[in-house]
């Protein structure tokens, strides 16, 4: 195993079934013969970053948006979602509305608005508009 996300070699058949496993556990001289497997916290761990932005290939006309995390908040602090889920939201919403602004080829085809082809005047007031 290593020591971060990443594909695990795990022999499945050499896992015990739960009676197995708990008696195992139970006596400090069985788990010494149990396999190397991930716990469950590094499999959400792992879960959790899998596919980060920089491992997803993208087109030349794809846009990733990944908003920042706040360090204040841990992976495991479920409690602060909704600060977490808002603070990403309102980012989202700023970028978005940047890449517009900037008139983003890729931005203005996602939102439906017509091509620029460097006429100001094509855009409209969809400029002022936000995305979201």
């Amino acid at each position: 195993m290593g020591g971060g996300p990443g594909k695990q070699h795990i022999d499945y058949d050499s896992i015990p079934g739960a009676s197995e496993l708990t008696v195992r556990l139970l006596n400090p001289f069985g788990r010494s013969g149990l396999p190397k497997i991930p716990n469950l916290i590094q499999v959400i761990a792992a879960s959790m970053l899998a596919h980060r932005p920089q491992e997803i290939a993208l087109g030349e006309k794809d846009i990733l948006i990944s908003p920042p995390v706040s360090a204040a908040i841990s992976f495991m602090d479920w409690s602060r979602h909704s600060e977490l889920f808002a603070e990403a939201y309102y980012w989202a919403k700023s970028w978005i509305d940047e890449r517009i602004g900037e008139n983003d080829p890729r931005m203005e085809a996602i939102c439906g608005l017509p091509a620029r082809y460097g006429s100001p005047e094509t855009h409209g007031s969809a400029q002022a508009h936000s995305a979201l």
